[in-house]
């Protein structure tokens, strides 16, 4: 399974959770009149979605030495920073999701406000195709695997089917498990777009060159073009050649998103259903 893969799943399926959740609840207060202009904030957050791509795919990039450098390094820190937000907004916030979410709806429609409604959808596709954007985006720069595309599209498809799946009622599906599951896999992916982050601000010379800690790179297993290294590489940001810099980045991002996750794992909570 490629990262490119388990990030679009996870995009999707949060974008499908909630565009599901306002159609349900429009059809259970017998407001399905207005499911039109759910699917025309849907559609329109595909279309930000894919022109964001564009511009990243087309207008960004194409730097050469130093200026690569620091862009890749710091789409890989805003990818790490951006990652930690989403981890944490969806631990504190999936308790009461469904219902800010119903409320939102509800207020939409004791105001006649059916555009209000297009606009929740919309930002809730934008929001997820930003971060999916940006995300994959790191995720090529650090893997530069010619998987990763592929892995994608089938992301998306999956987490379509799933969230299909789940409301036509089949509520035995472990989402909870997936959501906690994932999070750890993204954690230890965003340490590694961090550490690597931190790697290129050295190598552009903005941060102080560090010893290196272990250089595996001609490993038969732990090389990161031999298959386990290169698997651990792009789940875990497993790094062949890694310096202390890199190492301590890495270790930082991890032992602070733990922190901040035991803290909010202590006030009891429901899961998304």
């Amino acid at each position: 399974m490629s990262i490119a893969l388990l990030i679009t799943f996870r995009e999707t399926l949060e974008a499908s959770l909630v565009v599901g959740i306002i159609l349900a609840y429009l059809r259970k207060t017998e407001n399905a009149h207005h499911e039109r202009f759910i699917w025309s904030g849907v559609g329109l957050g595909a279309m930000f979605s894919l022109v964001l791509a564009y511009v990243f795919d087309r207008l960004l990039g194409g730097f050469t030495g130093r200026a690569e450098e620091i862009y890749e390094g710091m789409t890989m820190l805003v990818a790490a920073g951006l990652l930690s937000w989403m981890i944490i907004w969806m631990m504190r916030q999936s308790a009461s999701l469904r219902r800010s979410i119903e409320q939102k709806v509800e207020t939409h429609i004791e105001r006649d406000h059916p555009v209000g409604l297009m606009l929740l959808a919309f930002l809730s596709i934008a929001r997820e195709g930003t971060e999916t954007v940006i995300f994959l985006k790191a995720a090529f720069l650090q893997a530069q695997s010619a998987y990763s595309s592929a892995g994608a599209v089938l992301g998306i498809v999956l987490a379509v089917a799933i969230s299909y799946l789940l409301f036509k009622g089949m509520r035995y599906l472990p989402i909870k498990s997936f959501f906690r599951i994932s999070g750890i896999i993204l954690i230890l992916f965003a340490a590694g777009l961090a550490a690597h982050g931190a790697h290129e601000f050295m190598e552009a010379g903005l941060l102080p060159e560090s010893m290196t800690l272990w250089n595996l790179a001609a490993h038969p297993v732990l090389s990161a073009d031999a298959f386990a290294g290169s698997m651990m590489k792009a789940l875990l940001g497993y790094n062949d050649k890694m310096t202390l810099l890199e190492g301590l980045v890495y270790l930082v991002y991890v032992g602070g998103i733990i922190g901040v996750w035991n803290s909010i794992n202590r006030t009891p909570r429901t899961t998304i259903r």
